[in-house]
């Protein structure tokens, strides 16, 4: 078979002769929108092709690869006549999820319930995505992605995600983090999130709204999410989590850290704090916190109700700033 790239028709060479000894040949179109690379596929039960459809399909650790693309999934659906390749996850006999599309493209990488990819468009549409960004994971619901050569405007991969979560727990059912209306991902530099509120055990913590927030995924001094490292247990509080909010840099000389505690029986705390300092002349910080201790007092079990606030300021000169 010879194909000729730029040309619309390609001629199959039979093996069959003429009877005038000349060999025979045959004409068939090819759509202007044909792929023009080679494609790998396999997997491990069942290979299908569907002709009335114009559909490839492989079930059970089924893979793709095409140029810098690569899918695995459960089951996967290649429809020639559309260039889409659509990937999910099988279901054992107990009803249990297991082979979830994982796909892997340029910076591109996560796990989806169900990834739809349409190879010349460089644009895909994602359910309940999972993407692992450094110390982060971020949880999505819908969403769609679009892979570098399909923006025309940045040439970079993105990934829009409808109610988000952004977290560092490793739980596979995160036990808190930020959940965010929209969220914007550009792997390995940025996520932009907008009206976001923290969530503990699935649960939102009202009325705490965030509008709208960032974080970098780079080292270095930088902007961005704070969250905690683990659960804690307080015998009087219950379970909850720590130090979670958020850390600005304002400017070269001041910065902005907002932190909350907040626990399973009502005990919450809210602390700011902001450094500033300017080289051979001054430095110094002011801290302001509120906390509000709720326990229950085992002799009636009413609730007893412990606020209190603080606050502080230092300010240091620099010797160098006066030097005789």
């Amino acid at each position: 078979m010879v194909i000729q790239k730029d040309s619309s028709t390609f001629t199959m060479q039979d093996s069959i002769r003429e009877s005038n000894g000349r060999q025979k040949s045959i004409n068939y179109k090819i759509s202007k929108d044909a792929i023009d690379e080679s494609f790998n596929w396999g997997a491990n039960y069942r290979e299908f092709f569907d002709k009335g459809s114009n559909k490839m399909k492989l079930y059970d650790s089924a893979y793709i690869h095409y140029n810098t693309l690569d899918l695995k999934a459960g089951f996967i659906e290649f429809d020639i006549k559309k260039n889409e390749i659509t990937g999910k996850p099988l279901e054992d006999s107990l009803g249990n999820i297991k082979q979830k599309p994982v796909f892997k493209n340029g910076e591109q990488e996560f796990t989806a319930n169900l990834i739809k990819y349409n190879i010349k468009t460089k644009k895909g549409w994602v359910e309940y995505a999972t993407k692992k960004e450094g110390e982060l994971t971020v949880h999505g619901g819908m969403g769609k992605f679009i892979s570098s050569e399909g923006d025309s405007i940045y040439h970079t991969d993105q990934m829009f995600i409808k109610n988000g979560l952004i977290t560092n727990c490793t739980a596979e059912h995160p036990h808190w983090g930020i959940r965010a209306s929209k969220i914007k991902l550009l792997p390995n530099k940025l996520a932009v999130f907008g009206a976001s509120t923290i969530e503990f055990a699935g649960v939102p913590i009202y009325p705490i709204i965030i509008p709208f927030g960032f974080y970098p995924f780079f080292q270095g001094q930088k902007s961005g999410l704070i969250l905690p490292k683990r659960l804690d247990y307080n015998q009087d509080f219950g379970v909850g989590v720590k130090d979670i909010g958020i850390y600005l840099v304002l400017n070269d000389y001041i910065d902005l850290r907002l932190t909350g505690d907040i626990y399973s029986r009502g005990t919450h705390g809210l602390y700011l704090e902001s450094n500033y300092a300017k080289r051979y002349k001054f430095t110094g910080n002011i801290k302001l916190s509120y906390f509000n201790a709720i326990k229950e007092n085992p002799a009636d079990t009413s609730i007893i109700k412990s606020p209190a606030f603080n606050i502080s300021l230092t300010h240091n000169q620099s010797p160098k700033a006066h030097p005789y």
